[in-house]
Protein backbone atom coordinates (compact mmCIF):
# COMPACT_ATOMS: atom_id res chain seq x y z
CA UNK A 1 0.00 0.00 0.00
CA UNK A 2 2.67 2.13 0.76
CA UNK A 3 4.23 1.84 -2.35
CA UNK A 4 1.03 2.22 -4.07
CA UNK A 5 0.34 5.50 -2.55
CA UNK A 6 3.88 6.73 -3.57
CA UNK A 7 2.66 5.76 -7.09
CA UNK A 8 -0.17 7.69 -6.98
CA UNK A 9 1.25 10.91 -5.43
CA UNK A 10 3.56 10.85 -8.28
CA UNK A 11 0.45 10.42 -10.71
CA UNK A 12 -0.96 13.38 -9.00
CA UNK A 13 -4.52 11.02 -8.24
CA UNK A 14 -4.60 12.45 -4.77
CA UNK A 15 -7.06 15.27 -5.11
CA UNK A 16 -8.57 17.70 -2.34
CA UNK A 17 -11.93 18.64 -1.20
CA UNK A 18 -13.08 21.82 0.77
CA UNK A 19 -15.72 22.06 3.49
CA UNK A 20 -16.63 25.58 4.55
CA UNK A 21 -16.73 26.87 7.61
CA UNK A 22 -19.70 29.34 8.41
CA UNK A 23 -19.19 32.30 11.04
CA UNK A 24 -22.64 32.04 12.61
CA UNK A 25 -22.68 35.70 13.85
CA UNK A 26 -22.47 36.32 9.97
CA UNK A 27 -23.36 33.32 8.42
CA UNK A 28 -20.52 34.25 5.81
CA UNK A 29 -17.84 31.32 4.66
CA UNK A 30 -14.76 32.64 6.73
CA UNK A 31 -12.75 29.26 5.73
CA UNK A 32 -12.58 25.44 4.84
CA UNK A 33 -10.90 22.38 5.67
CA UNK A 34 -8.80 20.62 3.64
CA UNK A 35 -9.92 16.90 3.25
CA UNK A 36 -7.56 14.75 1.10
CA UNK A 37 -9.02 12.21 -1.54
CA UNK A 38 -7.82 9.64 -3.64
CA UNK A 39 -9.06 9.63 -7.60
CA UNK A 40 -8.03 6.28 -7.80
CA UNK A 41 -7.97 5.20 -11.72
CA UNK A 42 -10.14 1.90 -11.01
CA UNK A 43 -11.83 2.75 -7.71
CA UNK A 44 -13.15 5.77 -8.28
CA UNK A 45 -13.19 8.20 -5.18
CA UNK A 46 -11.24 6.77 -2.13
CA UNK A 47 -11.83 8.07 0.94
CA UNK A 48 -8.74 8.54 3.72
CA UNK A 49 -10.35 6.13 6.01
CA UNK A 50 -9.10 3.53 3.50
CA UNK A 51 -5.20 4.64 3.28
CA UNK A 52 -4.67 6.98 5.71
CA UNK A 53 -3.82 4.10 8.61
CA UNK A 54 -1.22 2.75 5.94
CA UNK A 55 0.21 5.92 5.06
CA UNK A 56 0.66 6.77 8.90
CA UNK A 57 2.42 3.52 9.63
CA UNK A 58 5.45 4.82 7.27
CA UNK A 59 7.13 7.88 6.01
CA UNK A 60 4.46 8.12 3.49
CA UNK A 61 2.29 10.37 5.60
CA UNK A 62 5.04 12.93 5.86
CA UNK A 63 5.02 13.25 1.88
CA UNK A 64 1.13 13.38 1.71
CA UNK A 65 0.79 15.64 4.39
CA UNK A 66 2.99 18.26 2.86
CA UNK A 67 1.57 17.69 -0.25
CA UNK A 68 -1.63 18.60 1.29
CA UNK A 69 -0.37 21.40 2.85
CA UNK A 70 1.25 23.35 -0.07
CA UNK A 71 -1.79 22.24 -2.31
CA UNK A 72 -3.75 23.96 -0.02
CA UNK A 73 -2.03 26.93 0.63
CA UNK A 74 -1.46 27.94 -3.28
CA UNK A 75 -5.33 26.93 -3.75
CA UNK A 76 -6.15 30.28 -0.84
CA UNK A 77 -3.82 32.09 -2.38
CA UNK A 78 -5.06 31.35 -6.37
CA UNK A 79 -8.44 32.19 -5.17
CA UNK A 80 -7.49 35.35 -3.49
CA UNK A 81 -5.60 36.40 -6.46
CA UNK A 82 -8.43 35.85 -8.85
CA UNK A 83 -11.15 37.53 -7.08
CA UNK A 84 -12.53 35.38 -4.78
CA UNK A 85 -13.34 36.50 -0.95
CA UNK A 86 -10.89 35.99 1.23
CA UNK A 87 -11.34 32.65 3.52
CA UNK A 88 -8.91 30.76 5.94
CA UNK A 89 -7.91 27.13 5.20
CA UNK A 90 -7.53 24.24 8.33
CA UNK A 91 -5.33 21.06 7.45
CA UNK A 92 -5.45 18.29 9.93
CA UNK A 93 -1.64 17.12 11.19
CA UNK A 94 -1.66 13.71 11.75
CA UNK A 95 0.30 12.08 15.13
CA UNK A 96 3.77 11.07 12.65
CA UNK A 97 3.76 14.63 11.40
CA UNK A 98 3.16 16.16 14.68
CA UNK A 99 6.32 14.77 15.65
CA UNK A 100 8.51 15.50 12.95
CA UNK A 101 11.40 17.48 14.00
CA UNK A 102 10.96 19.76 10.63
CA UNK A 103 7.53 20.41 10.73
CA UNK A 104 7.86 24.11 12.03
CA UNK A 105 10.48 24.86 8.52
CA UNK A 106 7.94 22.50 6.44
CA UNK A 107 5.05 25.02 7.30
CA UNK A 108 7.47 28.36 7.00
CA UNK A 109 8.70 26.96 3.84
CA UNK A 110 5.03 26.05 2.75
CA UNK A 111 3.97 29.82 3.74
CA UNK A 112 7.13 31.13 1.75
CA UNK A 113 6.61 29.71 -1.14
CA UNK A 114 2.57 29.90 -1.80
CA UNK A 115 2.25 33.52 -0.46
CA UNK A 116 -0.17 33.04 1.97
CA UNK A 117 0.10 35.12 5.45
CA UNK A 118 0.44 33.22 8.24
CA UNK A 119 -3.52 34.18 9.72
CA UNK A 120 -4.80 32.28 6.84
CA UNK A 121 -3.43 28.91 8.01
CA UNK A 122 -4.96 26.67 10.60
CA UNK A 123 -3.53 23.26 11.94
CA UNK A 124 -5.87 20.81 13.81
CA UNK A 125 -4.68 18.70 15.98
CA UNK A 126 -6.23 15.72 17.89
CA UNK A 127 -6.97 15.14 21.34
CA UNK A 128 -4.67 12.27 21.16
CA UNK A 129 -2.14 13.84 19.63
CA UNK A 130 -1.55 16.20 22.52
CA UNK A 131 -1.85 13.93 25.46
CA UNK A 132 0.34 11.29 24.18
CA UNK A 133 2.94 13.58 25.38
CA UNK A 134 1.47 16.78 26.33
CA UNK A 135 4.86 18.36 27.67
CA UNK A 136 6.65 18.48 24.78
CA UNK A 137 3.52 19.11 22.95
CA UNK A 138 3.18 22.75 24.26
CA UNK A 139 7.24 23.33 23.23
CA UNK A 140 6.33 22.00 19.55
CA UNK A 141 3.15 24.21 19.63
CA UNK A 142 5.03 26.93 20.77
CA UNK A 143 7.46 26.88 17.66
CA UNK A 144 4.45 26.63 15.29
CA UNK A 145 2.47 29.45 16.86
CA UNK A 146 5.94 31.60 15.97
CA UNK A 147 5.05 31.37 12.75
CA UNK A 148 2.03 33.33 13.49
CA UNK A 149 -0.11 30.68 12.25
CA UNK A 150 -3.38 29.49 14.47
CA UNK A 151 -4.11 26.36 15.77
CA UNK A 152 -7.27 24.22 17.17
CA UNK A 153 -7.77 21.48 19.29
CA UNK A 154 -9.69 18.74 17.20
CA UNK A 155 -12.46 16.42 18.32
CA UNK A 156 -12.69 17.95 21.58
CA UNK A 157 -14.47 15.72 24.61
CA UNK A 158 -13.77 12.39 22.99
CA UNK A 159 -9.73 12.01 24.19
CA UNK A 160 -8.36 12.79 27.41
CA UNK A 161 -7.58 16.12 27.85
CA UNK A 162 -5.73 17.32 30.67
CA UNK A 163 -7.46 20.69 31.86
CA UNK A 164 -4.04 21.51 33.69
CA UNK A 165 -2.45 21.73 30.26
CA UNK A 166 -5.25 22.92 27.75
CA UNK A 167 -4.68 26.20 29.49
CA UNK A 168 -1.34 26.26 28.72
CA UNK A 169 -1.56 25.60 24.88
CA UNK A 170 -1.60 28.48 23.00
CA UNK A 171 -4.56 27.45 20.96
CA UNK A 172 -7.03 29.60 18.93
CA UNK A 173 -9.91 27.19 18.32
CA UNK A 174 -11.81 24.37 20.39
CA UNK A 175 -13.73 21.84 17.81
CA UNK A 176 -16.44 20.30 19.29
CA UNK A 177 -17.02 16.51 17.47
CA UNK A 178 -20.03 15.59 15.64
CA UNK A 179 -20.83 12.53 18.24
CA UNK A 180 -21.91 15.41 20.69
CA UNK A 181 -23.59 18.02 18.23
CA UNK A 182 -25.97 15.31 16.42
CA UNK A 183 -28.28 15.11 19.33
CA UNK A 184 -27.80 18.56 21.03
CA UNK A 185 -31.45 19.59 20.45
CA UNK A 186 -33.06 16.28 21.82
CA UNK A 187 -30.45 15.25 23.98
CA UNK A 188 -29.80 17.26 27.13
CA UNK A 189 -27.02 15.25 28.28
CA UNK A 190 -25.28 16.56 24.97
CA UNK A 191 -26.62 19.59 25.11
CA UNK A 192 -24.45 20.05 28.29
CA UNK A 193 -21.50 18.48 27.40
CA UNK A 194 -21.52 21.21 24.47
CA UNK A 195 -22.26 24.22 26.93
CA UNK A 196 -19.49 23.11 28.76
CA UNK A 197 -17.49 23.19 25.69
CA UNK A 198 -18.31 26.71 24.61
CA UNK A 199 -18.07 27.88 27.78
CA UNK A 200 -14.36 26.53 28.81
CA UNK A 201 -13.82 27.98 24.95
CA UNK A 202 -14.13 31.12 25.68
CA UNK A 203 -13.49 31.63 29.50
CA UNK A 204 -9.82 30.56 27.72
CA UNK A 205 -9.92 33.08 25.07
CA UNK A 206 -10.93 30.70 22.39
CA UNK A 207 -13.30 30.68 19.89
CA UNK A 208 -15.69 26.94 19.27
CA UNK A 209 -16.40 25.54 15.91
CA UNK A 210 -19.26 22.90 16.30
CA UNK A 211 -18.81 20.05 13.56
CA UNK A 212 -21.27 17.57 12.08
CA UNK A 213 -23.66 20.22 11.52
CA UNK A 214 -26.94 18.81 10.06
CA UNK A 215 -30.18 20.68 10.31
CA UNK A 216 -31.30 23.95 10.66
CA UNK A 217 -32.43 23.76 14.19
CA UNK A 218 -28.82 22.35 15.67
CA UNK A 219 -27.60 26.01 13.54
CA UNK A 220 -29.77 28.18 15.61
CA UNK A 221 -29.53 26.44 19.39
CA UNK A 222 -25.31 26.72 18.28
CA UNK A 223 -26.12 30.35 17.38
CA UNK A 224 -28.09 31.30 20.48
CA UNK A 225 -24.86 29.43 23.01
CA UNK A 226 -22.68 31.58 21.11
CA UNK A 227 -20.79 28.72 19.51
CA UNK A 228 -18.63 31.29 16.73
CA UNK A 229 -18.40 28.51 13.56
CA UNK A 230 -19.91 25.77 12.59
CA UNK A 231 -19.04 23.05 9.52
CA UNK A 232 -21.48 20.69 8.00
CA UNK A 233 -23.62 19.35 5.71
CA UNK A 234 -26.52 21.48 6.73
CA UNK A 235 -24.53 24.39 5.26
CA UNK A 236 -22.40 22.03 2.36
CA UNK A 237 -20.71 18.68 1.88
CA UNK A 238 -16.73 18.57 0.93
CA UNK A 239 -16.38 19.93 -2.28
CA UNK A 240 -14.02 20.08 -5.08
CA UNK A 241 -11.68 22.87 -6.05
CA UNK A 242 -13.87 24.26 -8.73
CA UNK A 243 -17.36 24.08 -6.90
CA UNK A 244 -15.50 25.74 -3.82
CA UNK A 245 -14.58 28.58 -5.42
CA UNK A 246 -18.08 28.90 -7.27
CA UNK A 247 -19.73 28.67 -3.89
CA UNK A 248 -17.47 31.67 -2.77
CA UNK A 249 -18.01 33.56 -5.79
CA UNK A 250 -21.84 33.19 -4.87
CA UNK A 251 -21.42 35.01 -1.66
CA UNK A 252 -23.92 32.16 -0.27
CA UNK A 253 -24.75 32.46 3.39
CA UNK A 254 -26.48 30.76 6.11
CA UNK A 255 -29.24 32.36 6.60
CA UNK A 256 -30.41 34.04 9.91
CA UNK A 257 -33.92 33.57 11.00
CA UNK A 258 -36.32 35.91 13.35
CA UNK A 259 -36.49 33.93 16.63
CA UNK A 260 -39.46 35.01 18.32
CA UNK A 261 -37.28 36.86 20.95
CA UNK A 262 -38.20 40.57 20.18
CA UNK A 263 -41.76 40.76 21.69
CA UNK A 264 -40.63 38.43 24.31
CA UNK A 265 -44.29 36.30 24.01
CA UNK A 266 -43.69 33.70 22.17
CA UNK A 267 -45.55 30.37 22.80
CA UNK A 268 -45.65 27.15 22.31
CA UNK A 269 -48.45 24.51 22.00
CA UNK A 270 -47.87 20.64 21.77
CA UNK A 271 -50.99 18.63 21.35
CA UNK A 272 -51.43 15.55 18.36
CA UNK A 273 -55.00 16.45 18.12
CA UNK A 274 -55.18 18.84 15.77
CA UNK A 275 -58.39 20.06 16.64
CA UNK A 276 -57.60 20.73 20.30
CA UNK A 277 -54.40 22.64 19.19
CA UNK A 278 -56.69 25.06 16.99
CA UNK A 279 -58.85 25.46 19.71
CA UNK A 280 -56.60 26.55 22.27
CA UNK A 281 -54.62 28.96 19.42
CA UNK A 282 -57.89 30.44 19.06
CA UNK A 283 -58.36 31.02 23.06
CA UNK A 284 -54.64 32.32 22.91
CA UNK A 285 -53.71 34.08 19.88
CA UNK A 286 -55.86 36.90 20.93
CA UNK A 287 -54.00 37.96 23.97
CA UNK A 288 -51.13 39.14 21.43
CA UNK A 289 -48.68 35.84 21.47
CA UNK A 290 -46.60 34.50 18.84
CA UNK A 291 -47.81 31.17 19.14
CA UNK A 292 -45.99 28.30 17.57
CA UNK A 293 -47.42 24.80 17.33
CA UNK A 294 -46.18 21.19 17.14
CA UNK A 295 -48.12 17.64 16.98
CA UNK A 296 -45.27 15.86 18.86
CA UNK A 297 -42.32 15.67 21.27
CA UNK A 298 -39.57 15.53 18.18
CA UNK A 299 -41.39 18.66 16.84
CA UNK A 300 -41.43 20.76 19.38
CA UNK A 301 -38.15 20.37 20.35
CA UNK A 302 -37.33 21.34 16.58
CA UNK A 303 -38.95 24.83 17.17
CA UNK A 304 -37.36 25.13 20.52
CA UNK A 305 -34.11 25.20 19.34
CA UNK A 306 -35.34 27.59 16.24
CA UNK A 307 -37.25 29.59 18.62
CA UNK A 308 -36.63 31.72 21.74
CA UNK A 309 -39.63 29.62 23.76
CA UNK A 310 -41.34 31.32 26.78
CA UNK A 311 -43.59 28.99 27.87
CA UNK A 312 -44.93 25.72 26.29
CA UNK A 313 -48.22 23.91 27.27
CA UNK A 314 -47.98 20.26 26.12
CA UNK A 315 -50.48 17.09 26.09
CA UNK A 316 -49.70 14.11 28.54
CA UNK A 317 -50.85 11.64 26.35
CA UNK A 318 -49.29 11.25 23.06
CA UNK A 319 -47.37 9.05 21.23
CA UNK A 320 -43.66 8.31 21.43
CA UNK A 321 -42.97 10.42 24.35
CA UNK A 322 -45.38 12.02 26.93
CA UNK A 323 -45.77 15.22 27.85
CA UNK A 324 -44.56 15.11 31.29
CA UNK A 325 -41.48 13.15 30.05
CA UNK A 326 -41.18 16.05 27.29
CA UNK A 327 -41.13 18.77 29.71
CA UNK A 328 -38.39 17.30 31.95
CA UNK A 329 -36.30 17.54 28.80
CA UNK A 330 -37.32 21.17 28.24
CA UNK A 331 -36.71 21.61 32.24
CA UNK A 332 -32.73 20.21 31.22
CA UNK A 333 -32.45 22.12 27.56
CA UNK A 334 -34.27 25.26 28.52
CA UNK A 335 -34.55 25.90 32.32
CA UNK A 336 -35.79 29.14 31.53
CA UNK A 337 -38.91 28.15 29.53
CA UNK A 338 -41.95 27.91 31.64
CA UNK A 339 -43.92 24.69 31.78
CA UNK A 340 -47.58 23.78 32.01
CA UNK A 341 -48.84 20.25 31.61
CA UNK A 342 -52.59 19.53 29.73
CA UNK A 343 -54.84 16.34 29.98
CA UNK A 344 -57.70 15.23 29.79
CA UNK A 345 -57.37 12.82 32.71
CA UNK A 346 -55.92 12.98 36.40
CA UNK A 347 -53.08 10.81 36.12
CA UNK A 348 -51.79 11.26 39.67
CA UNK A 349 -48.19 9.20 39.66
CA UNK A 350 -47.37 11.07 36.59
CA UNK A 351 -48.39 14.43 37.77
CA UNK A 352 -46.77 13.61 40.92
CA UNK A 353 -43.05 12.59 39.22
CA UNK A 354 -43.53 15.51 37.10
CA UNK A 355 -44.63 17.75 39.86
CA UNK A 356 -41.49 16.56 41.93
CA UNK A 357 -39.21 16.84 39.42
CA UNK A 358 -39.73 20.35 38.71
CA UNK A 359 -40.70 19.71 35.81
CA UNK A 360 -43.76 21.41 35.51
CA UNK A 361 -45.03 25.10 36.49
CA UNK A 362 -49.09 24.21 36.13
CA UNK A 363 -51.39 21.33 35.77
CA UNK A 364 -54.37 22.10 33.47
CA UNK A 365 -57.25 19.59 32.92
CA UNK A 366 -59.14 18.83 29.64
CA UNK A 367 -61.84 20.31 28.95
CA UNK A 368 -60.35 24.05 30.12
CA UNK A 369 -61.99 27.03 31.17
CA UNK A 370 -60.92 29.71 28.36
CA UNK A 371 -60.73 32.50 31.13
CA UNK A 372 -58.69 30.30 33.59
CA UNK A 373 -56.42 29.47 30.44
CA UNK A 374 -55.80 32.89 29.47
CA UNK A 375 -55.12 33.86 33.26
CA UNK A 376 -52.70 30.81 33.68
CA UNK A 377 -50.80 31.54 30.36
CA UNK A 378 -50.55 35.26 31.69
CA UNK A 379 -49.03 34.32 35.24
CA UNK A 380 -46.93 31.59 33.30
CA UNK A 381 -45.05 34.34 30.76
CA UNK A 382 -45.43 37.08 34.27
CA UNK A 383 -43.07 34.26 36.17
CA UNK A 384 -41.01 33.85 33.62
CA UNK A 385 -40.09 37.40 32.63
CA UNK A 386 -39.84 37.63 36.99
CA UNK A 387 -37.35 34.91 36.99
CA UNK A 388 -35.43 36.09 33.87
CA UNK A 389 -34.87 39.43 35.05
CA UNK A 390 -33.74 38.21 38.67
CA UNK A 391 -31.20 36.03 37.16
CA UNK A 392 -29.74 38.68 35.52
CA UNK A 393 -29.38 41.07 38.27
CA UNK A 394 -28.49 38.44 40.03
CA UNK A 395 -25.48 37.40 37.55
Amino acid sequence: MSAELRDALAAREFVLHYQPKVELATGQVVGCEALLRWQHPQRGLVMPGEFLDAAEASDMILELGEWVLRTGCAQIVAWHDAGAPAVALAVNLSGRQFRDERLPERVASALRDTGLRPPALELDLTEAIVMEDAANFVTRLAALKALGIRLSLDDFGTGYSNLSYLKRFPLDFLKVDRSFVQDVTTNPDDAAIVRAVISLGHSLGLAVVAEGVETEAQVEWLRRERCEQIQGYVFSRPLPAAQFEALLRSRKGLPSRGTGAQDGKTLLIVDDDAGVAASVVRVLRRDGYHVLTAPNAKDALDLMALNVVHVVISDHRMPAMTGAELLGKVKLLYPDTVRILFSGYIEIEALTEAVNRGAIYRFLLKPWDDETLRESVRQAFHHYWLTHTLKERTG
